[in-house]
């Protein structure tokens, strides 16, 4: 079985809470019971590889916004665990997290990515952490992609509430947000009900 897990943090790298911690450990045991698991999250500007050796394996243009935007796809083993962890690399949304079109762009991103098979590895199942990733398993089902997909919320309180702004910039119609249903009057999507 083939897993993506995709993630906002991954110990040893950068990591701001549990959510790092988990990302190293869950991949590890998954792939010591023979599971062929790959971890994909943002290539911040803070994150450190030390001596780790990286290679850049794909590069690719995507409309995000109405506009052209370049990222670069960055692979490093796990010096631990020994899983493959790619990051993705943009300068203008995947620096750092300066607003919610971080979670937009990297969303559509991965999903691209495995749209255009740039890995040459296909995932059965796309396993998303937090709001952060909530439009990823959306995205894949508009896309018509034979992918399995699974959200594990590890803390409730960051819903991924903002404009729906955000999916109109990822290409998504708003008539198909779940969350504008509800939220009429303040016209917000939520990452976790798309």
């Amino acid at each position: 079985m083939n897993v993506l897990f995709a993630v906002w943090e991954l110990d040893p790298f950068f990591k701001i809470g549990g959510l790092g911690d988990v990302a190293r450990a869950l991949p590890g045991s998954l792939k010591k019971l023979g599971v062929d698991i790959r971890v994909i999250t943002p290539y911040y500007k803070v994150v450190k590889f030390g001596r780790h050796k990286k290679r850049k394996v794909a590069k690719f243009q995507m409309v995000y916004a109405d506009k052209k935007a370049t990222i670069e796809i960055w692979e490093v083993t796990h010096p631990f665990n020994e899983f493959k962890a790619y990051f993705l690399k943009n300068s203008k949304y995947l620096d750092g997290v300066v607003s919610v079109e971080t979670w937009g762009f990297f969303d559509k991103a991965v999903v691209e990515i495995l749209k255009q098979n740039l890995l040459e590895w296909q995932p059965n199942i796309v396993h998303v952490n937090d709001a952060h990733c909530g439009l990823i398993p959306l995205l894949i089902k508009l896309e018509k992609l034979p992918i399995k997909t699974m959200l594990t919320i590890h803390n409730l309180t960051y819903q991924g509430k903002t404009s729906e702004d955000v999916i109109k910039n990822v290409g998504i119609d708003p008539r198909l947000s779940q969350a504008l249903r509800w939220e009429i009057k303040k016209k917000q999507i939520n990452f976790l009900l798309e």
